[in-house]
């Protein structure tokens, strides 16, 4: 590798009904002219960009762009940018060529990208930090030529950002400001994407909200049930079973309010009316009684979702989003209320806090703002306050808090992948992770992404069946607890004994140490993200998951180590002797193995597959 992969980009403006270009823009403190504009950048902990006119006039900006050049090397992996839920699918280089990766209201994601060595360490990665408008990504070359044939012969890997994208204008004003974050090396993506986030945070004074509620476990009923089949019995029934396992929230998913998404027949023809169908009569009660069980009630909702049959689109029909003049109907059959419409908000949020007022809940399962589509609504028919679909978004996310808040302080706002972004987050209490039924490894890779920003992270519901083994439902555990909280979807009922004792041990082990997992920050030991440490300075929790063998164990008062491999013995690399008691637990946390040790540097240790074993 080269002392520098770079040392300049180039940046096009489109203002005025011009296109202003600065070539070879460097990655210091520097003034670039172009007729009667003048780009001022000013190179710190980030980059930052102004453009202005000399004559201190107003701009009409339509776009920026920035062009990168890298060399071109055989990537092991590229991070592109993402809300989270589909940088996994799309991480190996050949996938990446030739492609496109828009930021919108559709996956309101973070404006980041990676390069990563075939250690898996981190090249080269860009970010950018500012106002989180429609965003593209674009890696132009290796590309595909006209012919249709791969271009790659000219050793350089070009990309380019384009602020803001997708047919959006920016606007009128007398200084375009943006900053990017430029940074070369790091031991893993996850490290850097923290670093970026930070900044993030920093520069733009953004706080996250803390709620120690939402580190509760959960129970939620999609997934495990047709919503069809919901009743108020069926929820109470397996309530009573996730308080004894130690579950203390739960969420009362769609098809509360009558046919779900899921529904084979009518589906989602009242999404848009958020009243009790004849599954629930009586909502207020049933809130009631998972409340008076110690735990809490939250309902879902999808505020922008509208359906045209129901009630609510005859008053409001004429406020939902439009494209090319005409109402967009989404593939499943509903539309979406513009959020760039002051009235359509206040109706949105309004509705919100009548379901915390008039049923009592606790909080809310905010859900399928990635339904709205990525062109800006045109319609003519309602005023917009905002052009862009994201800065409308964001507007109806901080209304919501701002108003659910004040009518109750503590109350519990989830959001998903889609939308839980590096900004928003501070309009909710937990990032949960994309739908990932039967399929732990991707629900992970889905909790890592918001783990380097969001101040709470909750799994997708896990769902298995009667069939998994005690050790391969303990292996489910562990990686739960590796990606952040624990949450579920299964009928309780049906489960045998064994699997209600497994899930009670794990989760007293998650509430016994609850403070370490939540109150600290967790990250990778190394590259591949196969082991993640969450470490306190007195107290330190190891998490062995893939095909990990060897863990790097600190001097700590103690040490916790839970293995999700099939290895019952790991390879101990440390600094110097540990002189410490071994307990070492099978699956279902019962004691195996206890005893006075002294481990060095080499040594191997018992810590049993889909078990754990502490040091101290």
């Amino acid at each position: 590798m080269v002392d520098k992969v770079i040392k300049s980009l180039d940046i096009v403006a489109f203002v005025d009904e011009q296109k202003l270009e600065f070539k070879n823009v460097e990655l210091k403190s520097k003034k670039y002219q172009n007729g009667d504009y003048i780009l001022d950048v000013k190179n710190s902990d980030l980059l930052d960009l102004k453009l202005s006119r000399l004559d201190n006039k107003t701009m009409k900006v339509n776009h920026f762009e920035y062009y990168f050049s890298i060399p071109l090397m055989n990537f092991s992996k590229i991070i592109m940018p993402d809300c989270g839920r589909n940088y996994m699918l799309n991480i190996k280089p050949l996938t990446c060529w030739n492609r496109t990766s828009s930021l919108t209201a559709a996956n309101a994601g973070n404006p980041f990208i990676a390069f990563l060595n075939q250690f898996e360490e981190v090249i080269f990665a860009v970010g950018v930090v500012s106002e989180l408008i429609e965003t593209s990504f674009r890696i132009t070359e290796p590309g595909v030529s006209t012919g249709g044939a791969l271009i790659a012969y000219s050793g350089k890997l070009n990309f380019v950002i384009k602020r803001p994208s997708d047919n959006v204008i920016y606007g009128e004003v007398k200084e375009f400001k943006d900053s990017l974050f430029v940074k070369e090396g790091g031991m893993s993506w996850f490290h850097v994407a923290r670093d970026y986030a930070d900044l993030f945070k920093e520069r733009m004074d953004i706080e996250y909200p803390i709620n120690e509620k939402s580190y509760l476990p959960v129970w939620c009923t999609w997934t495990g049930w047709l919503s069809d089949d919901l009743t108020e019995k069926l929820v109470i029934d397996n309530a009573k079973l996730a308080k004894k396992a130690g579950i203390k929230s739960i969420i009362i998913d769609d098809g509360w309010f009558g046919p779900g998404l899921d529904a084979p027949k009518d589906y989602g023809v009242t999404i848009g009316d958020y009243y009790p169908d004849k599954k629930f009569p009586n909502m207020k009660q049933l809130v009631k009684t998972i409340q008076d069980m110690d735990m809490m009630a939250i309902l879902w909702i999808a505020p922008l979702a509208i359906h045209p049959k129901t009630k609510n689109y005859q008053k409001y029909g004429d406020l939902v989003v439009h494209n090319n003049g005409k109402k967009v109907v989404t593939f499943n059959g509903f539309s979406n209320l513009c959020p760039s419409n002051p009235e359509a908000r206040r109706h949105m949020v309004d509705d919100m806090k009548r379901l915390i007022t008039e049923y009592g809940v606790d909080g809310l399962k905010i859900d399928l703002y990635n339904c709205l589509p990525p062109l800006p609504c045109d319609a003519t028919n309602h005023e917009h306050d905002t052009t862009p679909s994201l800065r409308g978004l964001h507007k109806l996310m901080a209304e919501t808090w701002e108003e659910l808040t004040k009518i109750k302080k503590d109350v519990t706002i989830e959001l998903k992948n889609n939308y839980a972004n590096i900004y928003s987050m501070q309009f909710g209490t937990m990032a949960r992770a994309g739908d990932s039924p039967y399929d732990i490894d991707i629900n992970f890779e889905r909790c890592v992404y918001p783990q380097t920003f969001a101040q709470v992270v909750h799994n997708d519901y896990l769902a298995w069946t009667g069939g998994e083994s005690a050790k391969e439902l303990a292996a489910l555990m562990i990686k739960l607890i590796a990606g952040g909280v624990p949450t579920f979807s299964i009928d309780l009922m049906t489960l045998p004994k064994f699997h209600h004792v497994v899930l009670k041990k794990w989760l007293d082990l998650y509430y016994g140490n609850i403070d370490l997992l939540m109150k600290t920050r967790r990250e990778p030991q190394n590259s591949s993200m196969t082991v993640w440490q969450i470490d306190n300075g007195e107290e330190i929790m190891l998490i062995l998951l893939s095909n990990a063998k060897e863990i790097i164990v600190p001097n700590r008062k103690k040490v916790i180590i839970l293995n999700a491999t099939k290895n019952d013995k790991i390879l101990i690399d440390t600094k110097s002797t540990i002189n410490k008691k071994l307990q070492s637990y099978d699956n279902m946390l019962a004691l195996k193995l206890s005893k006075k040790m002294k481990i060095k540097s080499g040594d191997q240790i018992q810590v049993l597959s889909g078990g754990c074993t502490v040091l101290e």
